[in-house]
Order: C-alpha cells, then sequence, then structure tokens
C-alpha cells in the first residue's frame, strides 16, 4: 500500500515505483467470491474505515511526491493494466506507466531484470534531490 504511505503527514520519499499496485480492494477481490462478500459487507458496515483502504482515493491526497513510477506486468490478471492507466490518469504528480510484457502479478523484475533494474536507476537519477533536508536521501 505504498500509494497510502505517500499520503501520510511527514514521509520521507520524494519517489515513488510501485509495482502492481490495486486500485480498490473491491476490484483487487472480485474474482474471488468469499473474500469479495467480505469487502463489500465492509463497504456498508464501516464505510469510512474502508475509503481508507482505496489507494485510488489516497491518491489525491499525496504529497512532497516529485513523481511516481507505475510498474505493471501485461499478463497480470490480478492487478491488470488498467487500474496503472487510472492512477497515470488520477496522478496529481507527474507519472510514467511502464509495462513489462510477459510479466504476471508482482513479477516484473523476475520476468525483466536488466530491464527493470535499469529503469530503476533512470528514474531515481532524474529529477530527484537527493539528501534535502531530513529524508536522509532516501527516495522510496
Amino acid at each position: 500500500m505504498g500509494i497510502c504511505a505517500c499520503a501520510l503527514p511527514g514521509h520521507p520519499y520524494q519517489a515513488a515505483l510501485l509495482e502492481s499496485p490495486f486500485t480498490t480492494l473491491d476490484e483487487f477481490w472480485r474474482k474471488y467470491r468469499i473474500p469479495y462478500l467480505f469487502i463489500k459487507a465492509g463497504n456498508i458496515i464501516l464505510p469510512q474505515i474502508m475509503k481508507e483502504m482505496r489507494p485510488i482515493d489516497k491518491l489525491e491526497k499525496i504529497h512532497g511526491l516529485k513523481k511516481i513510477l507505475w510498474v505493471y506486468g501485461d499478463m497480470d490478471t490480478d492487478t491488470p493494466v488498467r487500474m496503472g492507466c487510472r492512477f497515470q490518469k488520477a496522478s496529481p504528480v507527474p507519472s510514467e506507466l511502464w509495462v513489462v510484457p510477459e510479466a504476471s502479478h508482482t513479477k516484473c523484475f523476475q520476468t525483466a531484470p536488466e530491464a527493470f533494474t535499469q529503469k530503476a536507476i533512470e528514474f531515481f537519477d532524474t529529477g530527484v534531490i537527493q539528501g534535502d533536508g531530513d529524508t536522509g536521501g532516501r527516495f522510496f
């Protein structure tokens, strides 16, 4: 839930590389009948708490980030690329969507380790100020 962490006041992050985040619990669990029913019940019984766990809604509250890299596998059926498209479109900060061919859910690095490493290095080396203030140079 990296998006939710970036919405917390005082977080130390300047940039975020997020692999396969889900937009909502409803969308993520839809294909699993029993958990999905629990999520739907939670939406009725505890609507405010459930709203706090919707990364797509938390995105508007992020602050302090200079940029985001959304990483999705084109074979991911749990968090499909369309979720990344929604995040990129809703992002209040500059963001990029990178789709890794042949990668399934959270397997982008394993599928393309050299390309992933190169993309991550380029992302964090470009436009992120190192060591400003009390962040200790942490980028993510």
